[in-house]
């Protein structure tokens, strides 16, 4: 899989990337999306009926080791405005997209087909 966060600009930001590509890759691996905790719980309704309630926890992905073991591979975009303090100096946007990525999959039980960030 993989999902890019390349697009073009087209007058975005009063023309500061006006016509230039913003470019860079996340390579993702399926087997790196997991599954969310699922908590099941027997509710008792006002009519006095009993209902199952299903409950999904989103856990925490560890796209850490993901990225170090090589099953998420990050390309930098070459507009990048920060990177990590690391050895592996990867665009902070990237981990940010990463973090989006996995919980939607998690609540939606989809790999997402869109993803936005509010920066």
């Amino acid at each position: 899989m993989v999902i890019s966060n390349g697009r073009t600009g087209d007058g975005f930001h009063s023309g500061i990337l006006k016509n230039h590509l913003l470019d860079g890759f996340i390579t993702i691996q399926r087997t790196c999306f997991g599954e969310p905790e699922i908590h099941e719980k027997v509710k008792k309704m006002p009519s006095g009926k009993k209902k199952l309630v299903i409950k999904r926890i989103p856990v925490d992905v560890e796209y850490g080791e993901m990225i170090l073991d090589g099953r998420i591979v990050v390309e930098n975009c070459s507009n990048t405005w920060r990177m990590t303090e690391n050895e592996l100096h990867l665009d902070v946007m990237a981990l940010r997209l990463l973090f989006k990525i996995f919980r939607s999959y998690q609540e939606e039980r989809t790999i997402p087909k869109v993803i936005s960030l509010n920066v």
